[in-house]
């Protein structure tokens, strides 16, 4: 697992972002099974991303046809368990999936929420990485006044430590699906040779 942090960069209204971004290793299930499971944020999400999420149910908005999740993870620094809504947009020529916080839960905890899921695939598609960026806009102290060093460190260090856990849950789902996939196959290849000459 490869793990990377960008530093926040200032706005014009000197409001602040956090930014971090984590990648998994070459994982032994093809891209199209991975890009399902990113995609898929209903109650599937909970058992792939269990460290995080606590539940996560998709609906389509009515009004624009958007896909909306709306997903309880376990907060950081035990602040128990926050619900929010996100607004989700996926990619099958680039095989990503992007998620923005809805508008209506914007507020005083996120002035924006975003996240980029990249699923890469290797020359024979049979194996697959994938590569996650986020970031975060606090929506404290009031915008330009600032934001000093402690909330800054603090802020990078808990996304980044999201972006690291959700890709290492990424990792321990892959590494399931593979090991269940051999077992199946020396199943059927034992049963196969049981069968030869009769």
């Amino acid at each position: 697992m490869v793990l990377g942090m960008n530093a926040i960069k200032k706005t014009l209204t000197s409001s602040t972002f956090f930014e971090a971004s984590a990648s998994t290793d070459w994982m032994n299930v093809p891209p199209s099974k991975v890009f399902e499971v990113v995609a898929d944020a209903g109650p599937n999400a909970a058992s792939v991303f269990k460290s995080l999420v606590v539940r996560s149910h998709l609906a389509i908005d009515e009004d624009d046809g958007s896909r909306v999740v709306t997903m309880a993870i376990r907060a950081p620094m035990g602040l128990g368990v926050r619900e929010s809504r996100m607004r989700q947009s996926l990619c099958f020529e680039t095989t990503s999936v992007r998620v923005a916080l809805h508008e209506d839960d914007k507020g005083m905890l996120f002035r924006d929420l975003t996240g980029h899921w990249v699923i890469e695939s290797c020359e024979m598609g049979r194996r697959s990485r994938v590569h996650l960026t986020q970031k975060m806009q606090p929506g404290f102290p009031i915008p330009r006044l600032g934001v000093g060093s402690i909330v800054r460190h603090t802020g990078n260090k808990v996304l980044a430590a999201q972006c690291n856990t959700m890709v290492r849950d990424l990792e321990t789902w892959a590494e399931k699906q593979h090991n269940a996939e051999k077992y199946h196959e020396q199943i059927l290849a034992a049963y196969l040779d049981s069968t030869v000459g009769i």
